[in-house]
């Protein structure tokens, strides 16, 4: 099977809706979906997020998305799950278009709009080859799923094309943080023979260990570096690349081992700053833009 075809079909299958410590995993049929289920699926990733992107009560992101900004603009918001972050853009003022590879999220989020009685424009659409033209958008939000495609630079230099000059981005990728290099390639790769297993192929292991673990895995995710994210989003011709390890509280209650859990005994202040500082983070938050054209 093509790649993207398997990537989608498996994400349409095994949506993210904070299911549990699973993560994802269809809860409910989109027809049963009503607004308590959305704002239900808000509070998780809120909670599953602990305050690392936003503020409690604050719209999701608000810590990299500057929302007081977005009203009038044109705003794409990439793999778009339930909508909770779309419908964020849209409340905010902005004109917002959605978008996601599989169906099922499409129509999640369209009924989450018709429930709440906004608009936008939400389309089936892979985001590495976009279908609109050229300086389209002001504002592009892809959190949670350039690292789970398998052309990510090409997704970004398209994330490039469909910006107007000066415009912004807002990503959130996976992050070589302690779960990589402990958890996935120390413990599961090493200690537990899973090299051997996938052919000594580190993107095999961080497929099967990141979303999607209780289900064998999903087919493709990608960690990179805080430098591996300057450079990719540079190659993309975007500048002013901030990276920002997110510190999120809840990460530490798993550290070494959710068995063990030596974290709770680690300052607060240590955590974030092992976190931020010194690289354990599990995700990082990157935030850059279109140069605009010379006059």
């Amino acid at each position: 099977m093509d790649k993207n075809k398997e990537i989608q079909s498996w994400w349409n299958e095994n949506p993210f809706t904070y299911n549990g410590s699973y993560g994802v995993g269809k809860v409910v049929e989109i027809k049963d979906m009503d607004i308590a289920f959305f704002d239900l699926m808000e509070r998780k990733y809120k909670k599953h997020s602990n305050g690392s992107t936003q503020n409690a009560e604050e719209p999701v992101f608000s810590k990299f998305v500057p929302y007081e900004s977005l009203r009038g603009k044109r705003v794409l918001d990439i793999a778009t799950g339930t909508g909770f972050s779309t419908v964020a853009f849209a409340k905010a003022g902005a004109e917002v278009t959605g978008i996601d590879l599989t169906n099922f999220a499409v129509q999640s989020t369209k009924k989450n709009f018709e429930v709440r009685n906004l608009q936008a424009t939400i389309l089936q659409m892979d985001a590495q080859a976009l279908e609109f033209p050229d300086n389209s958008f002001d504002y592009v939000c892809a959190h949670g799923c350039l690292m789970h495609m398998p052309d990510t630079e090409k997704a970004i230099s398209e994330i490039f094309r469909v910006l107007k000059p000066g415009g912004e981005v807002y990503a959130w990728m996976y992050h070589r943080g302690w779960r990589y290099w402990f958890g996935i390639m120390f413990i599961r790769g090493f200690l537990l023979g899973g090299f051997f297993r996938y052919g000594f192929s580190s993107l095999a292991m961080t497929s099967r260990y990141s979303d999607g673990a209780h289900e064998g895995g999903n087919p493709h995710t990608k960690f990179y570096s805080r430098g591996g994210f300057k450079n990719l989003f540079a190659k993309g011709k975007l500048v002013d690349v901030e990276v920002y390890a997110n510190y999120n509280p809840s990460e530490w209650q798993a550290w070494p081992l959710q068995s063990i859990n030596l974290g709770r005994f680690i300052p607060k202040g240590v955590q974030r700053f092992l976190s931020e500082k010194a690289g354990f983070a599990y995700a990082c938050s990157i935030v850059a833009k279109k140069p605009t054209l010379a006059k």
